[in-house]
């Protein structure tokens, strides 16, 4: 439930931002973001005509898309540091 969160407001964010910045139709748009997050290669054909702040962001949710919202939260995580306690029993023989 969580990386579904994550990529849907991810895709939302990227959505929003595009649609600020690129004077295009909203379902082009959505078509290119889904399309860059799932890393499929399809395109409208209108990705070359955008501004540069449009291409980083297609360029930023790709690389977000390939490597996964799991993945990003597992690298940026705060590894726990546990100190290893071995058990002390004495063994009797015999």
């Amino acid at each position: 439930m969580a990386i579904l969160t994550i990529s849907a407001s991810f895709i939302f964010l990227a959505i929003v931002t595009l649609n600020i910045t690129e004077p295009l139709p909203f379902l082009k748009l959505l078509f290119e973001v889904i399309s860059a997050f799932g890393t499929v290669g399809l395109s409208m054909g209108f990705t070359g005509d955008i501004s540069t702040i449009g291409k980083l962001i297609i360029i930023f949710v790709m690389f977000f898309g390939k490597l996964g919202p799991l993945t990003l939260a597992f690298s940026l995580a705060q590894p726990e540091i546990e100190k290893i306690k071995y058990p002390s029993e004495d063994v009797l023989t015999g």
